[in-house]
């Protein structure tokens, strides 16, 4: 929950001129509500919370063409182990999006809008640790 920087009450969402704002509820303050680092907006569906709305529709596209019976063993969001954890160190791990078997062969899915610096060095890592996946990166 939101503060309001004057009064320290909670502030609650609201549209002012057709914008996003956030309001006191002591003194009206108006607040601009701050958007997404990439602008992307968080969809929830089916119980998952996907990170942008590209992101939500490919999984509407997956679950029709495992209802087509075009690939199986649907997974959302899987983790991968990519360094093991040593003494002192965490494992450093990557999530993907998605993941399912087509003809035979898994298959590994990323949909992103914009690639960091830190996803293109999972992706380097994912590739060399699990050559026998394919990887697809969507955007």
């Amino acid at each position: 929950m939101t503060l309001c920087p004057k009064c320290q009450m909670p502030m609650r969402p609201a549209v002012e001129n057709g914008r996003p704002v956030l309001i006191c509820l002591r003194c009206e303050y108006l607040a601009p509500k701050r958007r997404n680092k990439f602008n992307n907006i968080i969809t929830r569906l089916e119980g998952y919370v996907f990170q942008s709305k590209v992101e939500a529709n490919h999984y509407i596209l997956l679950k029709f063409r495992q209802a087509r019976k075009e690939i199986k063993n649907l997974r959302v969001h899987p983790k991968y182990i990519l360094l093991d954890k040593k003494p002192g160190q965490r494992a450093l791990t990557y999530s993907a999006d998605f993941e399912y078997i087509e003809q035979g062969r898994i298959v590994v899915v990323d949909v992103k809008g914009y690639k960091t610096k830190e996803y293109k060095i999972k992706a380097k890592l994912f590739k060399e640790k699990y050559p026998d996946k394919i990887f697809l990166e969507i955007s």
